[in-house]
């Protein structure tokens, strides 16, 4: 009893180192920084969302006393834009960097002194074999962000020259001539025109929110996985019996396989959901969103008689 008294404790602090080091391994998960920028990222995109619905719900209205608001919200719409723009930037480098530390982590795993020759290449063979992987993901998430980012440009293009369009019809209603129908007239047009253009964008907006929000659930599908494949190689070795628990090592291929699938039929989504803006470049107008001509090819030509100055049009260049 004497004897048990005093090994005790000694049992007590080897199972500690033990549960220390277990503690250390799981410490290399996948970081608490990379879920925050993903929070990030939905918080801003629903902000953009939101505020542009908002938007064109007050469009709707249709409160003539109320045109030069117009500029506030535009000028809104541009920060918002940009926030989610830097938060969706940030999203997809972490994600990066996270898939590059995962990779790395499963390779420094330190493996038994005895293991074969044999099991040496079946490691170097499935750590290339998710090298392969990593970069098929890093080229998608680089493809993501910079569509993201250019439909946000695009959008921001868009409403800045549709703020000068903006100041030319104010002008113009301004130099009109002094009866109610040339007035409203103008604010009529302007704000049925603000309207178009905020449908337009916010069309633009949601097969970009639908791109990044379904490569966003995957990158967190695949680093899931990634990190599942680290706790398994770790549990190889650290509970022995490697030829039974580790078979999937074995053959690569066919163990990344649900992987490759899942980046094929995201890539496959993408390219579906971009053939959408194609198609509607193709019948003229809708990723420009500005008409040709704006705003006299627009305008009535009992509008364009109320106003004393000279046309000028305004013409969105992507």
């Amino acid at each position: 009893m004497k004897i048990l008294f005093y090994l005790f404790p000694i049992c007590l602090g080897l199972l500690q180192i033990e549960a220390d080091q277990k503690l250390d391994f799981r410490s290399e998960h996948i970081s608490v920084e990379f879920f925050i920028a993903g929070e990030n990222a939905d918080r801003s995109q629903n902000s953009l969302n939101e505020f542009m619905d908002k938007f064109y719900e007050h469009l709707q209205l249709n409160s003539t006393h109320e045109v030069e608001n117009i500029f506030l919200y535009l000028d809104q719409s541009q920060n918002i834009s940009i926030e989610f723009g830097e938060n969706v930037k940030e999203f997809f480098n972490l994600a990066k960097n996270e898939s590059e530390r995962l990779l790395e982590r499963l390779q420094n795993i330190s493996s038994p002194p005895l293991i074969t020759e044999k099991i040496k290449s079946q490691l170097l063979d499935y750590f290339s074999e998710m090298e392969i992987f990593k970069e098929m993901l890093c080229e998608i998430l680089d493809d993501v962000t910079e569509f993201t980012l250019y439909s946000l440009r695009t959008v921001q293009s868009t409403l800045l020259q549709f703020g000068e369009a903006q100041n030319t019809i104010i002008e113009r209603r301004r130099h009109s001539q002094e009866d109610n129908f040339c007035h409203n007239s103008f604010t009529e047009f302007l704000w049925q025109s603000a309207g178009e253009v905020i449908q337009c964008t916010n069309t633009r907006l949601h097969i970009t929110y639908d791109i990044f929000s379904i490569t966003k659930l995957t990158t967190y599908h695949v680093l899931k996985m990634l990190e599942h494949r680290i706790q398994k190689i770790h549990n190889c070795f650290l509970f022995g019996n490697y030829s039974f628990r580790c078979r999937f090592v074995k053959n690569a291929e066919v163990d990344f396989e649900k992987l490759y699938t899942r980046l094929d039929e995201l890539q496959m989504y993408n390219e579906k959901q971009r053939r959408k803006i194609y198609r509607n470049r193709q019948r003229g107008g809708f990723v420009k969103c500005i008409p040709p001509n704006f705003p006299d090819g627009q305008m009535t030509e009992s509008l364009k008689s109320c106003s004393s100055i000279s046309s000028n049009n305004i013409v969105l260049l992507e």
